[in-house]
């Protein structure tokens, strides 16, 4: 995301600071980023409407232009810190906890996309924007099946098994993916390291990624339920023996 400097006008206005990148960041496909920009905005906005508040906004607005441009250098970090920055009491932001979370994910996943090393930024002609699935992901896919296999996770097997068969029948409908389902996607590798890290945290986030509309699984929440309970206890038991000896394939 190329940082444009603000005008004049901008410099004299905060408020118009942080909106002028949230612009910058929706013009980029960074949404998540966008919805941070207008939450701080909103809460800027009160502070200075609020005569008991303390008026100096100018080096709140420094440190978050700070933490934007290191967004562009060191997404995954600068995702995490973003966050912590809106939780700041004097901020007094109006979201629960839930809010904060899944904004967090989002801002996280568009990491993963800005990310460079990520190789699936390769095999997608716009990270930014609506996109297809290839041929060459669904292989990654079916690859990362083969070594879960290998590994004696089998429940993971079925995941990618069923995640590769999702994935052709959307590749051979040839709609065009919302972005955000590609944000989602871009995070499989980053959902499987975190799986055999915090097996249980783990399987609850792949199951929850299963269930994306625009994947249109033909499982029924009982299913759902067995295959995370089966991912849960094959990763206890695999971890302390075979997580060393894993090889992380990136899509």
């Amino acid at each position: 995301m190329k940082k444009k400097s603000p005008d004049n006008t901008a410099i004299n206005d905060p408020i118009a600071v942080i909106e002028q990148l949230a612009d910058q960041s929706a013009q980029a496909g960074l949404y998540g980023l966008q919805d941070a920009n207008l939450v701080l905005a909103e809460a800027v906005r009160e502070l200075q409407a609020d005569k008991n508040a303390s008026k100096n906004v100018s080096s709140l607005v420094t440190a978050w232009s700070g933490l934007i441009e290191k967004f562009k250098d060191n997404p995954n970090q600068a995702a995490v810190e973003i966050i912590e920055y809106l939780r700041r009491p004097e901020l007094n932001i109006h979201m629960e906890e839930d809010e904060f979370t899944m904004l967090g994910e989002q801002i996280a996943n568009e990491a993963i996309s800005a990310d460079p090393g990520n190789p699936l930024s390769d095999t997608t002609a716009a990270l930014n924007m609506p996109g297809s699935i290839t041929e060459e992901q669904i292989a990654i896919v079916e690859q990362l099946a083969d070594q879960a296999a290998a590994e004696g996770l089998y429940g993971l097997q079925d995941v990618n098994l069923l995640l590769t068969e999702a994935l052709r029948e959307m590749a051979n409908t040839g709609l065009a993916l919302d972005a955000g389902f590609v944000s989602a996607f871009l995070a499989w590798p980053d959902l499987l390291a975190k799986y055999r890290k915090e097996p249980n945290g783990g399987a609850e986030a792949i199951i929850n990624f299963l269930r994306h509309p625009a994947l249109n699984m033909p499982l029924g929440d009982d299913e759902y339920a067995m295959l995370q309970e089966q991912l849960a206890s094959e990763a206890v038991v695999t971890t302390d023996t075979q997580a060393t000896n894993s090889t992380h394939v990136d899509i």
